[in-house]
């Protein structure tokens, strides 16, 4: 997927959302410098003056004037937004896997950091818009929300389909695309407290379509932090569906409960409110040979945590993710397999006859 063009830094775009009822205009992202403004010929108001005359210099060609290249700015996550969205304002399913798997496509050019048993991670800094409810309550109506420079973390994890003849128990098995996206498309979120111990409880608010659904997790970071409770729109796709091609995307985005036909926020835990954006594929490279897992993610805690305790933590708290999730997976499917043949042997002791 080519990378898309961004727009040259003298432009300006407005992007709007609606919350509370009313809708919100984004302020513009940051134009050019007054430097590169001002830079040019300036104008004497009080008209041209006489200039002595030179003698003629034979005329030299002259040589093109090299344009100084625009540095390229950062993408603008518009529907992969930190605002909590109104369920009666989501953004549709085709606008957020289009920008998820731009995003995706992005971060394969992040600078990597640490490695962490195989996972790769990386951090990146984009403009994001970023509010949260209470924040959005507090302003008038017609105030301009700016973008922020907003902290993004990315892991990563490509392994073979096929396993090598020496495999062990949690090596990946012909079948791992079949078993990952199974597990990734059905129940993710209700089955997260099996490999993540910070989960304390799972709600399933509603139901909006095969694909699409409310979810609020709570989470016990243990002392001395307040429990946090984050209520996301989860959405689930297989866009490509041939084998040896097949790539799967699943989107969470911040979602706000309160609305004046259907009030659902009494479902919701008790707890101090979070927000995260998450986009994450399982793709086949080179015909079904490789898988990769990729997963990008940027959120606010809430609270009083400091920044940087969560900028420095974050990495290796998602790859420890990354590791839970892969190894459930196999551990499941090899509980699976055994369950399996105990139901095909229990038959057949049933019709032998008693000795």
């Amino acid at each position: 997927m080519p990378k898309s063009t961004t727009p040259a830094a003298s432009q300006t775009t407005l992007v709007s959302t609606t919350t509370r009822d009313r809708t919100i205009n984004f302020a513009p992202t940051p134009s050019a410098s007054r430097s590169e403004l001002d830079h040019g010929t300036s104008t004497n108001p009080q008209g041209p003056q006489q200039q002595p005359q030179q003698p003629q210099q034979p005329q030299q060609q002259q040589q093109p004037q090299q344009q100084p290249q625009q540095q390229r700015r950062p993408h603008i996550p518009r529907a992969l937004s930190l605002i909590p969205i109104k369920l009666n304002n989501l953004p549709r399913k085709e606008v957020l896997i289009a920008e998820a798997e731009q995003i995706l496509y992005d971060s394969q050019s992040w600078k990597p950091s640490k490695s962490y048993n195989g996972i790769q991670t990386h951090t990146h800094t984009l403009l994001t818009y970023s509010a949260s409810v209470a924040h959005l309550n507090a302003l008038p109506a017609s105030t301009p929300l700016p973008a922020v420079e907003t902290p993004w973390y990315c892991v990563s994890h490509e392994f073979p389909s096929t396993p090598p003849p020496d495999q062990n128990t949690h090596s990946p098995t012909p079948t791992l695309y079949t078993k990952l996206w199974s597990k990734m498309s059905k129940d993710r979120i209700r089955n997260q407290p099996q490999y993540t111990p910070e989960i304390t409880s799972v709600n399933d608010i509603k139901t909006l379509s095969r694909s699409q659904s409310i979810w609020s997790v709570s989470y016990d970071f243990g002392s001395p932090l307040s429990p946090r409770v984050f209520t996301m729109l989860q959405v689930i796709k297989l866009i490509d569906t041939i084998p040896g091609g097949r790539t799967g995307i699943a989107i969470t985005i911040p979602v706000d409960l309160k609305t004046p036909s259907e009030n659902l926020a009494v479902l919701e835990d008790l707890g101090v409110k979070g927000r995260f954006v998450t986009a994450e594929h399982l793709k086949e490279y080179d015909g079904g040979k490789v898988i990769e897992w990729r997963r990008v993610m940027c959120g606010e805690f809430g609270g009083l945590v400091p920044k940087f305790c969560v900028r420095r933590s974050m990495p290796e708290k998602m790859a420890q993710d990354a590791q839970r999730f892969i190894q459930w997976v196999l551990e499941s499917e090899g509980t699976e397999q055994q369950q399996q043949k105990e139901q095909e042997v229990e038959p057949k002791l049933e019709g032998r006859p008693r000795q």
